[in-house]
């Protein structure tokens, strides 16, 4: 990943407001450890709690899933266990954006099928969990295409957590006039079979399926 690319995901993340608070200002400047996550000769890193840096030391007090309990797009609750046992791609949107999340399932289908051969699930949170119903969800799934045997759509009101406190990210709504509005990151982040965050990948990079496909090939 380029500089240049991890500056458009905030660019998205954050581009909206004309003053910018502290908590976001460090939510941006630790946005930039994304491109600081493979260096030469060392394996798939993990990465730190609460500043999300690279390390080779998985005894050191590393990001993993938390324990939550969700709602997917059946209408079925699930928990951290479902983070267990396999690869998981994790994404986030919301069901009412008409650009930039429909873009982002059409990516994350991409990784899917250069990840066919692999044993990997992917999981999208609706940040928009007061809306978006399980039907909703399901009916989203249905409309982009999304073979949903091992995609989970989820809703929750943990999502905030897991977003800002978790992955040391952002999300927010803006006010508009009709409808529902959002603004959040576009990565793809993954987890290896433990639930540990192992890979931050740029979700709108032109490259990104084959990066994903190399991740999870040496996972």
């Amino acid at each position: 990943m380029q500089a240049q690319k991890a500056a458009l995901i905030l660019a998205l993340a954050f581009g909206c407001h004309n003053q910018e608070s502290a908590t976001d200002a460090k939510a941006r400047s630790r946005g930039t450890l994304i491109d600081q996550v493979n260096e030469a000769g060392k394996d798939v890193p993990f990465f730190t709690q609460h500043t999300l840096n690279p390390t080779w030391d998985e005894s050191s007090a590393i990001v993993q899933m938390p324990e939550a309990e969700w709602v997917d797009q059946n209408g079925e609750k699930r928990h951290g266990d479902l983070f267990r046992g396999r690869t998981t791609v994790l994404a986030f949107m919301f069901t009412s954006c008409s650009g930039f999340c429909p873009f982002v399932i059409q990516e994350l289908k991409k990784v899917a099928r250069e990840t066919a051969a692999q044993d990997v699930q992917y999981v999208v949170f609706t940040v928009d969990p007061e809306f978006d119903t399980p039907e909703r969800l399901k009916t989203f799934a249905t409309a982009h295409g999304v073979n949903q045997r091992n995609w989970y759509f989820l809703r929750g009101s943990a999502v905030y957590s897991l977003i800002k406190d978790t992955l040391v990210s952002q999300v927010m709504q803006r006010p508009v006039a009709n409808g529902r509005d959002f603004v959040h990151a576009g990565h793809f982040y993954v987890l290896d079979s433990r639930g540990r965050l192992r890979g931050i990948l740029n979700g709108t990079g032109i490259s990104v399926s084959t990066q994903a496909k190399q991740l999870i090939q040496r996972l």
